[in-house]
Protein backbone atom coordinates (compact mmCIF):
# COMPACT_ATOMS: atom_id res chain seq x y z
CA UNK A 1 0.00 0.00 0.00
CA UNK A 2 3.02 2.49 0.57
CA UNK A 3 4.34 1.83 -2.53
CA UNK A 4 1.25 2.57 -4.42
CA UNK A 5 0.77 5.73 -2.06
CA UNK A 6 4.60 6.43 -3.42
CA UNK A 7 3.75 6.01 -7.21
CA UNK A 8 0.48 8.36 -6.41
CA UNK A 9 3.45 11.10 -5.84
CA UNK A 10 5.34 10.48 -8.66
CA UNK A 11 2.45 10.83 -10.98
CA UNK A 12 1.64 14.06 -9.56
CA UNK A 13 4.72 15.80 -9.81
CA UNK A 14 4.88 14.67 -13.50
CA UNK A 15 1.05 16.52 -13.80
CA UNK A 16 2.30 19.73 -12.22
CA UNK A 17 5.55 19.84 -14.07
CA UNK A 18 4.77 23.30 -15.75
CA UNK A 19 4.44 24.77 -12.83
CA UNK A 20 6.96 27.36 -10.56
CA UNK A 21 9.44 24.92 -9.60
CA UNK A 22 9.32 26.35 -5.94
CA UNK A 23 5.81 25.49 -6.05
CA UNK A 24 6.47 22.04 -6.81
CA UNK A 25 9.32 21.78 -4.15
CA UNK A 26 6.46 22.98 -1.16
CA UNK A 27 3.69 20.39 -3.01
CA UNK A 28 5.94 17.63 -2.60
CA UNK A 29 6.87 18.41 0.89
CA UNK A 30 3.27 18.93 1.87
CA UNK A 31 2.61 15.37 0.10
CA UNK A 32 5.38 13.29 1.98
CA UNK A 33 4.16 14.80 4.94
CA UNK A 34 0.77 13.51 4.51
CA UNK A 35 2.43 10.46 3.80
CA UNK A 36 3.98 9.69 6.90
CA UNK A 37 1.01 10.98 9.20
CA UNK A 38 -1.80 9.18 7.75
CA UNK A 39 -0.11 6.02 8.28
CA UNK A 40 1.88 6.26 11.24
CA UNK A 41 1.03 8.00 15.15
CA UNK A 42 3.67 10.54 14.28
CA UNK A 43 4.95 12.97 17.96
CA UNK A 44 6.46 16.09 16.91
CA UNK A 45 9.29 15.80 19.56
CA UNK A 46 10.66 13.09 22.02
CA UNK A 47 8.94 15.35 25.25
CA UNK A 48 5.55 15.02 23.37
CA UNK A 49 6.37 11.18 23.30
CA UNK A 50 6.69 11.17 26.59
CA UNK A 51 3.72 12.68 27.67
CA UNK A 52 1.45 9.41 26.62
CA UNK A 53 3.17 7.88 29.83
CA UNK A 54 1.24 10.46 32.08
CA UNK A 55 -1.49 10.62 29.72
CA UNK A 56 -2.81 7.72 27.47
CA UNK A 57 -5.55 9.56 26.51
CA UNK A 58 -3.74 11.52 23.69
CA UNK A 59 -3.23 7.89 21.95
CA UNK A 60 -7.09 7.63 21.69
CA UNK A 61 -7.10 11.70 20.54
CA UNK A 62 -4.85 11.05 18.43
CA UNK A 63 -5.83 7.70 17.10
CA UNK A 64 -9.24 9.64 16.35
CA UNK A 65 -7.72 12.48 15.15
CA UNK A 66 -5.73 10.69 12.24
CA UNK A 67 -8.12 8.04 11.74
CA UNK A 68 -5.07 5.95 12.44
CA UNK A 69 -5.15 1.93 12.07
CA UNK A 70 -2.74 0.85 14.84
CA UNK A 71 -1.73 -2.94 15.27
CA UNK A 72 -3.21 -3.33 18.17
CA UNK A 73 -6.80 -2.72 16.18
CA UNK A 74 -5.87 -5.55 13.84
CA UNK A 75 -5.12 -8.44 16.68
CA UNK A 76 -7.63 -10.64 17.72
CA UNK A 77 -8.73 -10.58 20.61
CA UNK A 78 -6.33 -14.04 21.18
CA UNK A 79 -7.30 -14.03 25.24
CA UNK A 80 -10.35 -15.48 24.24
CA UNK A 81 -9.98 -18.27 22.14
CA UNK A 82 -6.50 -19.23 23.26
CA UNK A 83 -6.14 -22.96 22.42
CA UNK A 84 -4.68 -25.66 24.79
CA UNK A 85 -1.21 -25.87 26.53
CA UNK A 86 -0.15 -28.03 23.13
CA UNK A 87 -0.97 -25.50 20.95
CA UNK A 88 -0.61 -22.22 23.16
CA UNK A 89 3.14 -22.36 22.21
CA UNK A 90 2.72 -22.18 18.43
CA UNK A 91 -0.12 -19.06 19.04
CA UNK A 92 2.86 -17.17 20.80
CA UNK A 93 4.78 -17.32 18.21
CA UNK A 94 2.81 -15.55 15.58
CA UNK A 95 3.87 -12.51 14.14
CA UNK A 96 1.84 -10.18 16.06
CA UNK A 97 0.79 -12.26 19.43
CA UNK A 98 4.14 -11.43 21.62
CA UNK A 99 2.87 -7.45 20.92
CA UNK A 100 -0.59 -8.16 22.56
CA UNK A 101 1.18 -7.99 26.54
CA UNK A 102 3.01 -4.87 25.69
CA UNK A 103 0.73 -2.28 27.61
CA UNK A 104 0.42 0.88 25.05
CA UNK A 105 3.30 -0.05 22.67
CA UNK A 106 1.11 -1.96 20.23
CA UNK A 107 -1.89 0.86 20.29
CA UNK A 108 1.16 3.17 18.83
CA UNK A 109 2.43 1.17 16.49
CA UNK A 110 1.30 0.61 12.75
CA UNK A 111 0.89 -2.69 11.16
CA UNK A 112 4.51 -2.89 9.81
CA UNK A 113 5.24 -2.19 13.85
CA UNK A 114 6.56 1.62 13.24
CA UNK A 115 5.92 4.84 14.92
CA UNK A 116 6.98 8.23 14.32
CA UNK A 117 9.17 9.88 16.72
CA UNK A 118 10.50 13.43 16.84
CA UNK A 119 12.43 13.17 13.12
CA UNK A 120 12.85 9.12 13.25
CA UNK A 121 10.97 6.44 12.05
CA UNK A 122 11.07 3.33 14.71
CA UNK A 123 10.48 -0.26 14.08
CA UNK A 124 10.17 -2.14 17.24
CA UNK A 125 10.94 -5.65 16.40
CA UNK A 126 10.00 -7.54 19.36
CA UNK A 127 10.26 -11.18 17.55
CA UNK A 128 14.01 -10.27 16.78
CA UNK A 129 14.55 -8.37 19.74
CA UNK A 130 15.80 -5.13 17.70
CA UNK A 131 14.63 -1.86 16.87
CA UNK A 132 15.34 -0.36 13.27
CA UNK A 133 15.75 3.44 13.26
CA UNK A 134 15.38 5.59 9.74
CA UNK A 135 15.72 8.95 10.01
CA UNK A 136 12.64 10.84 8.23
CA UNK A 137 14.69 12.38 5.47
CA UNK A 138 14.63 8.78 3.67
CA UNK A 139 11.27 8.32 4.38
CA UNK A 140 11.16 7.09 0.51
CA UNK A 141 13.07 4.11 1.75
CA UNK A 142 10.44 3.41 4.22
CA UNK A 143 9.95 -0.09 2.38
CA UNK A 144 13.35 -1.28 3.59
CA UNK A 145 12.22 -0.73 7.21
CA UNK A 146 9.35 -2.68 6.86
CA UNK A 147 11.35 -5.49 5.38
CA UNK A 148 13.78 -5.04 7.10
CA UNK A 149 16.84 -4.61 4.92
CA UNK A 150 19.92 -3.91 6.87
CA UNK A 151 22.27 -3.48 3.59
CA UNK A 152 20.77 0.02 3.38
CA UNK A 153 23.46 1.96 5.48
CA UNK A 154 20.56 4.89 6.60
CA UNK A 155 18.80 1.87 8.78
CA UNK A 156 20.35 2.04 12.15
CA UNK A 157 20.13 -1.25 14.02
CA UNK A 158 19.63 -0.92 17.61
CA UNK A 159 18.72 -3.81 20.36
CA UNK A 160 15.59 -3.81 22.23
CA UNK A 161 17.46 -3.79 25.29
CA UNK A 162 18.93 -0.20 24.46
CA UNK A 163 17.16 3.34 25.74
CA UNK A 164 17.12 4.51 22.11
CA UNK A 165 16.19 7.75 22.57
CA UNK A 166 18.65 8.81 24.82
CA UNK A 167 21.32 7.03 22.72
CA UNK A 168 19.48 8.74 19.32
CA UNK A 169 20.08 12.02 21.45
CA UNK A 170 23.89 11.36 22.30
CA UNK A 171 24.23 11.41 18.39
CA UNK A 172 24.52 6.82 18.22
CA UNK A 173 24.22 5.74 14.72
CA UNK A 174 22.96 2.22 15.89
CA UNK A 175 24.31 -0.61 18.24
CA UNK A 176 23.15 -3.69 19.84
CA UNK A 177 22.96 -3.63 23.59
CA UNK A 178 24.12 0.12 23.74
CA UNK A 179 24.78 1.35 27.75
CA UNK A 180 24.79 4.25 28.93
CA UNK A 181 28.00 5.50 30.65
CA UNK A 182 26.43 5.23 34.23
CA UNK A 183 25.15 2.15 34.75
CA UNK A 184 23.93 -1.42 33.22
CA UNK A 185 20.39 -1.90 32.49
CA UNK A 186 18.25 -4.35 34.37
CA UNK A 187 17.84 -7.87 32.70
CA UNK A 188 14.71 -8.64 30.99
CA UNK A 189 12.84 -11.62 32.88
CA UNK A 190 9.28 -13.02 32.14
CA UNK A 191 7.69 -16.16 34.36
CA UNK A 192 4.66 -17.35 33.21
CA UNK A 193 3.02 -20.39 35.33
CA UNK A 194 -0.59 -22.06 35.11
CA UNK A 195 -2.76 -23.29 37.88
CA UNK A 196 -5.89 -25.50 37.91
CA UNK A 197 -8.81 -25.61 40.12
CA UNK A 198 -10.23 -28.86 37.94
CA UNK A 199 -10.24 -30.14 34.53
CA UNK A 200 -12.01 -27.32 32.79
CA UNK A 201 -10.24 -24.27 35.18
CA UNK A 202 -7.01 -22.63 35.34
CA UNK A 203 -5.46 -19.58 36.11
CA UNK A 204 -2.87 -18.24 33.75
CA UNK A 205 -0.55 -15.99 35.52
CA UNK A 206 2.51 -13.87 34.60
CA UNK A 207 4.81 -11.24 35.90
CA UNK A 208 7.18 -9.47 33.83
CA UNK A 209 10.15 -6.77 33.26
CA UNK A 210 9.35 -5.63 29.34
CA UNK A 211 12.03 -4.34 27.39
CA UNK A 212 10.99 -2.57 23.87
CA UNK A 213 13.54 -0.12 23.30
CA UNK A 214 11.15 2.62 23.20
CA UNK A 215 9.13 1.05 25.58
CA UNK A 216 9.72 -0.32 29.30
CA UNK A 217 6.99 -2.03 31.74
CA UNK A 218 6.70 -3.78 35.09
CA UNK A 219 3.59 -6.11 34.77
CA UNK A 220 1.69 -8.87 36.58
CA UNK A 221 -1.01 -10.66 34.80
CA UNK A 222 -3.71 -12.99 35.73
CA UNK A 223 -6.69 -14.31 33.82
CA UNK A 224 -9.01 -17.28 34.60
CA UNK A 225 -9.96 -19.64 31.59
CA UNK A 226 -12.69 -22.24 31.01
CA UNK A 227 -12.51 -25.50 28.66
CA UNK A 228 -14.93 -26.05 27.05
CA UNK A 229 -14.76 -28.94 23.26
CA UNK A 230 -10.90 -28.97 24.16
CA UNK A 231 -10.73 -24.81 23.82
CA UNK A 232 -9.82 -22.74 26.29
CA UNK A 233 -11.48 -19.68 27.01
CA UNK A 234 -11.82 -16.71 29.00
CA UNK A 235 -13.75 -17.50 32.00
CA UNK A 236 -15.33 -13.54 32.21
CA UNK A 237 -17.79 -14.74 35.15
CA UNK A 238 -14.36 -15.15 37.24
CA UNK A 239 -12.82 -13.49 39.71
CA UNK A 240 -9.39 -12.43 39.77
CA UNK A 241 -6.79 -9.77 41.88
CA UNK A 242 -3.34 -8.99 42.23
CA UNK A 243 -1.52 -8.41 45.44
CA UNK A 244 1.30 -7.17 45.30
CA UNK A 245 5.45 -5.62 46.84
CA UNK A 246 7.23 -3.80 44.35
CA UNK A 247 10.24 -1.38 43.91
CA UNK A 248 12.53 -0.03 40.93
CA UNK A 249 15.64 2.14 40.84
CA UNK A 250 15.90 3.87 37.62
CA UNK A 251 18.99 4.21 35.45
CA UNK A 252 21.17 7.31 35.66
CA UNK A 253 21.12 10.50 37.49
CA UNK A 254 17.38 12.45 37.55
CA UNK A 255 15.46 9.08 37.11
CA UNK A 256 13.42 8.69 40.03
CA UNK A 257 13.18 5.29 42.17
CA UNK A 258 9.63 3.60 42.98
CA UNK A 259 8.34 1.09 45.43
CA UNK A 260 4.37 0.11 45.80
CA UNK A 261 2.41 -2.51 47.79
CA UNK A 262 -1.10 -3.01 48.34
CA UNK A 263 -4.05 -4.87 45.89
CA UNK A 264 -5.99 -4.59 42.61
CA UNK A 265 -8.69 -6.39 41.25
CA UNK A 266 -11.07 -6.23 37.60
CA UNK A 267 -13.99 -8.04 36.36
CA UNK A 268 -14.71 -9.93 33.38
CA UNK A 269 -12.13 -12.51 34.79
CA UNK A 270 -8.88 -10.94 34.23
CA UNK A 271 -6.64 -8.40 35.94
CA UNK A 272 -3.20 -6.61 34.76
CA UNK A 273 -0.98 -4.07 36.72
CA UNK A 274 1.63 -1.96 35.28
CA UNK A 275 3.52 -0.36 38.15
CA UNK A 276 6.11 0.82 36.38
CA UNK A 277 5.62 1.92 32.87
CA UNK A 278 7.83 4.27 30.94
CA UNK A 279 10.34 5.34 27.92
CA UNK A 280 13.46 4.80 30.71
CA UNK A 281 14.94 1.18 31.50
CA UNK A 282 15.72 0.02 35.33
CA UNK A 283 18.78 0.08 36.83
CA UNK A 284 17.55 -2.85 39.22
CA UNK A 285 13.90 -4.29 40.57
CA UNK A 286 12.03 -6.86 42.30
CA UNK A 287 8.28 -7.50 41.67
CA UNK A 288 6.39 -9.96 44.03
CA UNK A 289 2.91 -10.99 43.27
CA UNK A 290 0.35 -13.02 44.38
CA UNK A 291 -1.99 -13.83 41.44
CA UNK A 292 -5.27 -14.83 42.87
CA UNK A 293 -8.19 -16.48 40.00
CA UNK A 294 -11.06 -18.50 41.36
CA UNK A 295 -9.89 -21.07 38.71
CA UNK A 296 -7.04 -21.48 40.30
CA UNK A 297 -4.08 -19.03 41.52
CA UNK A 298 -0.52 -18.50 42.65
CA UNK A 299 2.70 -16.78 43.29
CA UNK A 300 5.19 -15.03 41.08
CA UNK A 301 8.54 -13.18 41.89
CA UNK A 302 10.75 -11.70 39.23
CA UNK A 303 13.67 -9.63 40.36
CA UNK A 304 17.05 -8.48 39.47
CA UNK A 305 18.74 -7.21 42.43
CA UNK A 306 22.59 -7.17 41.23
CA UNK A 307 24.15 -3.37 40.88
Amino acid sequence: MFKKIIYGLAISSVLFACQDESNTIELQESLDQELITSHLMSFNSQDDYKKIFEDPTIIENKTNELNFVSLKSKMPDLDLTETDTRNTNNLKNTADFIYDDYGILPKILNEDKIVKIDSYLIKVDLHNERVLVLEDQYQEEYDDLVFDNLKNNNIMVFSTEDEILQLLNQGSRGTINAQRACDSGANHRTIDRQWKSSRRKRGNGKVAFQKAGIYFSLVADIHAQKRSLGIWFRDGGASTSITYNVWWQGRCDGHSDGAENGSVSNSGGRTVYRPYESFDGLHLYRYEADLYSSNGSGGIVIEDVTP
